[in-house]
C-alpha cells in the first residue's frame, strides 16, 4: 500500500513546483504521469 502515499508526495512536489514557476505546466504534468506509470503495479503476464 505504498503506492498512494508516493503519488501524493509527487503531487505535492508538482504543486510546489507550479507555484515556483508556472511556465512549463504541461511538462510537469507529463512528468507526473510518467512517475505514476513507473510506480503503478504492472500486470505480470505468465502465460
Amino acid at each position: 500500500e505504498l503506492i498512494t502515499p508516493a503519488i501524493v508526495i509527487i503531487w505535492q512536489r508538482i504543486q510546489w513546483k507550479k507555484q515556483q514557476r508556472q511556465q512549463s505546466t504541461t511538462a510537469e504534468i507529463t512528468c507526473v504521469e510518467l512517475e505514476i506509470m513507473k510506480m503503478a503495479p504492472k500486470p505480470i503476464n505468465e502465460g
